[in-house]
């Protein structure tokens, strides 16, 4: 069988831990990433590395059952082990596609815990990663959400490892074929990938085709601006941190609180992609109003994030500091509450502090 071009990144992804689990859905994506795995655990690790497999039974379509079973007899014919883990897909108010997501990853961290394996792997590829960007900016997402899938994301339980992002599709499939008729396995063919009752099914069958016929280069492209939007989000969180630090009284000059000029923010790390990181102090409400209101919603947005908080969309934004300003107009002693689903921002004698929804 020819050389795979995805097997470099397979190969330098495994050198992270001895442990891993693979989320194996039996599609053909997900049937190359694990068979590729278990030759290379094999052939170059000398079967040092454990692979757990995973599979997330939905119980969307009637299929379901027999697709874990088939993918059992897969495991069993490569002597490897596999979990089917059972979820519940609760669509409310969020659509079928992304309760599912929801519950893959809860699924994902459950099996964190109680297998003590740290590192998954998913089969997400090329053109996975353009639809993800495409299917974004159709949504109106800001720049934070035009970046690219990273190859690894970190979670509070695990880390996330992606080695085919930069695999394309067809080159999957065609190694999917070879790999099915060496083992006399049928990988699945999910007939929701293409039904356009669901938002990505829509994508596939009447977007993306008029995309590939009239501007064939269109992933390129989107890959390319969303490299473009990784540094402008740069450029927005490091002017998020100076600014937090002058409304926080770190620094009593927005033009002097760069990072390099009035040392480490509080717990001696710097922010800019440190998800972990607690802004405690609270926003001095006559400091944020001297910022335009771009850098107001930029440092807000920030302001939540650091501290585990979902943004707010851009309409909840623009109401926030319509509030905050009025109420500083109307006097340093009054006071409001401005909520979304989980955080209250609360102004109080000109500061502004985060609390927990109840």
């Amino acid at each position: 069988m020819p050389t795979f071009s995805g097997e470099k990144q397979l190969i330098a992804h495994l050198g992270a831990s001895s442990k891993w689990a693979i989320a194996f859905s039996g599609g053909a994506d997900s049937f190359v990433l694990l068979v590729e795995l278990e030759k290379i655990i094999r052939t170059h690790f000398a079967n040092k590395i454990e692979l757990l497999v995973v599979h997330v039974h939905h119980g969307l379509l009637e299929q379901a059952d027999e697709w874990a079973q088939r993918c059992r007899l897969l495991c069993q014919q490569l002597n490897l082990p596999l979990v089917v883990k059972y979820v519940t897909v609760d669509n409310v108010g969020k659509g079928i596609e992304a309760a599912a997501r929801k519950a893959r990853y809860q699924a994902f961290s459950d099996i964190a815990n109680e297998y003590d394996i740290h590192h998954f792997m998913t089969a997400h590829h090329l053109q996975d990663q353009a639809e993800t960007l495409l299917f974004r900016m159709l949504r109106g997402t800001g720049v934070a959400g035009l970046q690219a899938m990273s190859e690894t994301t970190s979670y509070e339980h695990y880390q996330l490892h992606r080695p085919f992002l930069m695999v394309n599709k067809k080159e999957i499939v065609e190694r999917a074929d070879k790999w099915s008729k060496a083992l006399n396995w049928a990988y699945i063919q999910d007939p929701s990938n293409h039904d356009t009752h669901y938002a990505r099914g829509v994508l596939r069958e009447h977007i993306i085709p008029v995309l590939n016929q009239n501007w064939p280069m269109w992933q390129e492209n989107l890959l390319r601006l969303s490299d473009i939007m990784k540094q402008e989000q740069h450029l927005l969180e490091e002017l998020a941190e100076s600014d937090y630090r002058y409304v926080a009284g770190l620094c009593d000059d927005t033009t002097k609180c760069c990072s390099d000029e009035v040392g480490e923010l509080p717990d001696g790390a710097g922010l800019r992609g440190d998800t972990s990181l607690i802004l405690s102090k609270p926003l001095n409400i006559a400091s944020l109003r001297q910022l335009s209101p771009e850098r107001q919603m930029n440092l807000l947005r920030f302001y939540l994030q650091k501290n585990g908080y979902k943004a707010p969309t851009q309409a909840r934004l623009l109401e926030w500091i319509k509030q905050i300003n009025q109420v500083h107009q109307m006097g340093t002693d009054r006071a409001a509450r401005l909520s979304q689903e989980d955080v209250t921002l609360v102004l109080k004698d000109r500061k502004l502090r985060f609390s927990t929804s109840q």
